[in-house]
């Protein structure tokens, strides 16, 4: 089994290897947080982009799952004994639609 190690002393193990590197590496994260920052900054209105743009979508499919819901009300008032259902269905759909 594996010693459990620190991350200190991992990093003074691989300094002691590799002098110098994480110097190098501090200055490389430095100049990525800074970039990462910018980045970011405008994340405030690009998460509200999305949320609104969520919310419209949500809106749209209840509004289509509303209208799905009253064409099989409407069909099912209609006896299933008729063969043109669908039909009555979409000539009331259309007229509804048109006022």
């Amino acid at each position: 089994m594996a010693p459990i190690t620190t991350a200190a002393a991992t990093n003074e193990a691989f300094e002691a290897k590799h002098p110098g590197i994480l110097r190098g590496l501090k200055l490389v994260r430095g100049g990525l947080d800074r970039a990462s920052m910018e980045a970011i900054a405008d994340s405030k209105s690009v998460g509200q982009k999305i949320r609104f743009s969520r919310h419209r979508a949500r809106l749209q499919t209840a509004r289509v799952r509303k209208e799905a819901n009253d064409y099989h009300e409407i069909r099912d008032m209609i006896p299933a004994s008729n063969p043109h259902r669908d039909d009555i269905v979409a000539r009331i759909s259309a007229t509804t639609l048109r006022y």
